[in-house]
């Protein structure tokens, strides 16, 4: 994991981004890793990366470097247009023609055997909470027969879950050549995982399915995210777009946009704060509550409101009848859920008027050298809760921070030194 930042107004936007990577799946923590870059020599646009370092096991660095040495000094008249052309690069390039469909395969390979083990801990998980809870007085064979049906279930809310969209540009087709080509691989691994202990035969095709399904209809926890900023050649206000990326599938590049991170300063938006991959302390700053913190006091007042009409009803049950009752308890049900919703709303408002918008008014009028120390303060914030928590510090190493303008260009405005 990482933490990444985006501060901008009128006059530029300000890139921040620590140096920590994690590998083998968090187990190890590297504090070297460039993560923000030049996407254009000579015009005004950057680029960072997050999340997984790589694509199809080849650096973003390397291919960051590469597509700007094609790039020259070609220019294109929205950052959306920068994005769009380096995604064109992305699915063309022959990084390793030799190797090209193995390095496919295995990434396909890689991605069946995350979503398998997910699979196991969801169903031990499962498995053992509900032996935990039948206790030992009851017949072992009764636990797996029950057990069989809530894993039956379980699985069955995945395949449903599922039942939405392919992602785009994937479709039947897709999953019926992953299908011939993968079956006997998936059968293999989940028979070697899932064992009998967790699965029964006859749930080997609905695994596959899920399986699949997953590959080409959601992303993995081991994305990338790609973020473009900068300005365009007929762009005079900075913008900033966020991308997904989740490897390769049958030659299909597997990406998107992400609509909530795709930010563009205008008419009606003077500033804007956008932070990336671990975003919880910067959110905390901004809005001034822990995210955390915000939703367990917001579900716990909203389980002791649902409690409220069942103890009224309890209290005056001697003087109404049962009909009576039952109509009390259904309006004064209603009549907390809405008294929930407005004081959620007065939190939210007051966030807003209290937190939220005077610090994006500050940020409004910040010249460019405040606006760099500010994007570069909130990654340090994120990485000084890491180091004083028990949590990994998956994010901290020095933290690059760059400025792009319209006038002056991406100037760095701290960069660690490298080999």
């Amino acid at each position: 994991m990482t933490a990444e930042i985006a501060v901008m107004n009128t006059k530029a936007v300000a890139l921040a981004a620590d140096s920590a990577v994690t590998i083998n799946y968090g187990e190890k923590v590297y504090h070297s890793v460039d993560k923000l870059f030049q996407l254009s020599c000579v015009h005004p646009v950057g680029v960072m990366f997050y999340g997984r370092d790589n694509f199809l096991n080849i650096p973003w660095e390397t291919i960051i470097k590469s597509y700007r040495q094609r790039l020259k000094d070609a220019h294109f008249p929205t950052v959306s247009a920068y994005a769009r052309d380096f995604f064109q690069f992305l699915q063309q390039a022959e990084f390793d023609a030799a190797s090209k469909n193995g390095r496919e395969a295995l990434f396909v390979l890689e991605a069946i055997q995350m979503e398998l083990k997910a699979m196991e801990k969801k169903l031990t998980d499962l498995k053992n909470r509900l032996f935990k809870k039948l206790g030992e007085f009851v017949p072992h064979d009764e636990k797996m027969k029950i057990y069989n049906e809530q894993a039956e279930q379980y699985l069955l809310r995945c395949i449903r879950y599922l039942k939405k969209d392919y992602i785009h540009p994937f479709g039947d087709e897709d999953f019926a050549t992953l299908m011939d080509t993968y079956s006997d691989f998936i059968e293999k691994k989940a028979r070697k995982l899932l064992t009998e202990k967790l699965m029964k035969e006859d749930w080997l095709e609905l695994v596959k399915a899920i399986v699949l399904s997953f590959l080409l209809k959601d992303f993995s926890n081991y994305k990338s995210g790609i973020v473009f900023a900068g300005f365009g050649e007929q762009e005079y206000l900075p913008s900033v777009v966020a991308f997904e990326v989740d490897g390769k599938i049958n030659g299909k590049l597997k990406f998107r946009l992400v609509p909530e991170k795709t930010k563009k300063i205008d008419e009606q938006i003077n500033a804007s704060i956008i932070p990336f991959a671990q975003v919880d302390m910067v959110d905390a700053f901004i809005t001034g509550i822990d995210y955390q913190l915000e939703n367990y006091y917001l579900s716990e007042i909203e389980k002791m409101l649902e409690t409220i009409p069942k103890q009224m009803k309890q209290l005056v049950k001697t003087k109404w009848d049962a009909a009576d009752l039952d109509a009390l308890e259904a309006e004064m049900y209603v009549k907390l859920i809405q008294l929930y919703r407005d004081f959620n709303e007065k939190i939210q408002r007051f966030k807003e008027k209290r937190f939220i918008d005077p610090i994006i008014y500050n940020v409004q009028v910040l010249p460019k050298k405040e606006l760099a120390e500010m994007a570069e303060a909130l990654v340090q914030l994120t990485s000084f809760k890491r180091k004083v928590t028990a949590a990994v510090e998956s994010v901290g190493g020095p933290i690059d921070v760059a400025v792009i303008s319209k006038s002056d260009g991406f100037v760095w405005f701290k960069k660690k030194q490298t080999l």
